[in-house]
């Protein structure tokens, strides 16, 4: 009896330490280095691998409209659930419950109104629509407030003279904040938060011909936190988030294990639109392994999501929380991929192909109240 409790002890034991050593396997190392907190995650997540359950909330079908001109569009919703959907200087305005409320602008070249290329974001009670020429502010009921000269293009607004602006530049991009007074004023300030020395196209040697594809070529991808004014920047061929106040200061970096995914020819052929023998040089000069995350997302409750790779048609969203930890992994419900998904307190909304057309969808996460409520 003595020996059976003695090897029950021992295999209690055994296993108790086996199970301790896989939870301390889990959690980040912290290193400081140069003063920053860096957050080296562990492959596997804190909590679990996630598949969202969601629940369709709103759909609307913007062709229903007879003064919608549009046959693909852009999209922004506020937190209230108010809807714009835009494109090639057009837009119309849609009510958290779907109902269609109007036209914003039709394009053109007057007051309020866009030529071609805009982008639409709301900010507070105001709605901003912008190109590379002007930004135009219009209340919530599509009143023109004012106009202001740009000439650059706006990636991100943080107010109305200060943004984040994507600078290409010869080898390389950089993304910079702009406090800015006017076009061409010598009084504008650029601030460099994150840039990038690398190729962004792939050339054939024998001509002028070149591409560039988000499965493999090196970028910067990057979200802006506007409630904690948090910037969140890192280059899509590596898994390191630098995590920025805005005054540029580095408060700290959280990283994550990766694996390449290789690329077969006949994925080369499907990704890059092989038709003929015409296109066949892209093959030759295309890497052999894809870029490894796709996006980065602001996500509710202070969460950061990195839309990872797991093949070349396909990806899944890794979370982390405030200070950098590796908390989820978030695998999108089936038929709808997180491609032009944006996340919002309760959910996400996206554009899904309909018939012969698109509607814009809304949907409550119902399982993962942690992060959506």
């Amino acid at each position: 009896m003595k020996t059976v409790k003695t090897e029950g002890l021992i295999i209690v034991v055994f296993f108790s330490m086996v199970f301790l050593a896989w939870g301390s396997s889990q959690k980040a190392e912290i290193r400081t280095i140069d003063g920053v907190k860096h957050v080296l995650n562990p492959k596997k997540p804190l909590q679990e691998i996630v598949s969202l359950e969601v629940e369709k909330t709103k759909e609307i079908d913007p062709y229903e409209q007879p003064e919608f001109g549009l046959r693909y569009f852009s999209k922004a919703r506020d937190r209230d659930g108010n809807v714009i959907l835009f494109g090639k200087g057009e837009a119309h305005r849609f009510s958290k419950g779907g109902r269609y409320l109007g036209l914003l602008f039709r394009k053109g070249q007057g007051p309020g109104e866009f030529p071609d290329h805009i982008d639409i974001s709301f900010k507070g009670p105001e709605i901003w629509v912008s190109d590379y020429n002007k930004l135009a502010r219009f209340n919530q009921e599509g009143k023109l407030l004012g106009e202001k000269k740009l000439g650059c293009y706006v990636d991100v607004f943080v107010e109305e003279g200060l943004f984040f602006e994507s600078r290409y530049k010869a080898g390389g991009r950089s993304v910079d904040l702009v406090r800015f007074s006017g076009p061409g004023d010598s009084k504008n300030e650029f601030r460099t938060f994150i840039k990038m020395n690398k190729i962004i196209m792939f050339r054939d040697p024998s001509s002028s011909r070149s591409f560039a594809a988000v499965w493999v070529t090196p970028e910067i991808l990057y979200a802006f936190d506007p409630i904690a004014g948090v910037f969140y920047g890192m280059m899509n061929d590596d898994y390191r988030v630098e995590v920025r106040d805005l005054n540029g200061v580095l408060k700290h970096v959280f990283e994550k294990p990766f694996k390449r995914i290789r690329l077969s020819d006949k994925d080369k052929e499907k990704l890059l639109y092989i038709r003929s023998e015409a296109d066949r040089w892209k093959l030759k000069v295309c890497p052999d392994e894809m870029v490894v995350v796709y996006g980065i997302h602001v996500l509710p409750k202070g969460h950061v999501g990195v839309r990872r790779f797991i093949s070349p048609t396909d990806s899944e969203l890794d979370v982390f929380d405030q200070e950098g930890n590796f908390v989820y992994v978030l695998r999108h419900p089936e038929g709808i991929p997180f491609d032009r998904v944006d996340f919002h307190p309760s959910g996400f909304c996206t554009v899904l192909s309909k018939e012969d057309g698109f509607v814009y969808v809304d949907f409550k996460v119902k399982n993962l109240p942690s992060i959506f409520q």
